[in-house]
């Protein structure tokens, strides 16, 4: 029985261009075993229809073109000798969006209207809106609470520092006080 799963990773690198000797090294070093990974290549250089018969060759997808015959892609195309490609059977599954994480509901701003450039060279140019995503609202004005907020902030921060301050520079007087206290309680 061969596995599915190392079947289908075969059959997507062959799609994507990647030699099967390549597939085949990536699935052992992702933890499957060798033998099963033989197995499916073998299914998939030489598949069997359900009677046992050899059914037909699948065409391969040839590797992705390089950048020079990117450059001539689209000229083989329009030529008259250009062959229509056969899609190879299967089913490609598609990913599962990731859940995205809760967090503070971000407020949509209204549309702004597109405003069109004049027209250049005979045709309209296509301008698309561009959407803004705002994560802070470091450009909104203070509100008096955040002025206060940060001034109470401000004068505590200044207060914690300065007793500090004076505990190191009164170090021994204040040693002095609290033994005192403590001494007369006794």
């Amino acid at each position: 029985m061969v596995n599915k799963e190392i079947l289908g990773g075969l059959r997507i690198a062959l799609e994507k261009g990647e030699s099967l000797k390549r597939a085949m090294t990536t699935l052992f070093n992702a933890g499957y075993k060798r033998e099963e990974i033989e197995e499916a290549a073998r299914a998939l250089s030489e598949p069997v229809g359900e009677k046992g018969e050899r059914a037909p060759d699948i065409a391969l997808p040839a590797p992705l073109p390089s950048s020079n015959e990117k450059k001539h892609f689209f000229k083989k195309l329009s030529s008259p000798n250009a062959k229509p490609s056969q899609k190879i059977p299967g089913t490609v599954s598609k990913p599962k969006p990731a859940p995205l994480p809760k967090s503070k509901p971000i407020k949509p701003e209204p549309p702004k209207p597109v405003v069109q450039p004049p027209v250049q060279n005979g045709q309209p140019q296509v301008v698309q809106p561009v959407i803004i995503q705002r994560v802070s609202g470091y450009d909104e004005p203070q509100t008096i609470r955040d002025k206060i907020i940060i001034a109470v902030l401000i004068t505590l921060l200044i207060i914690l520092v300065g007793a500090l301050a004076a505990i190191f520079l009164f170090q021994h007087q204040l040693i002095n006080f609290f033994s005192n206290i403590f001494n007369q309680q006794t």
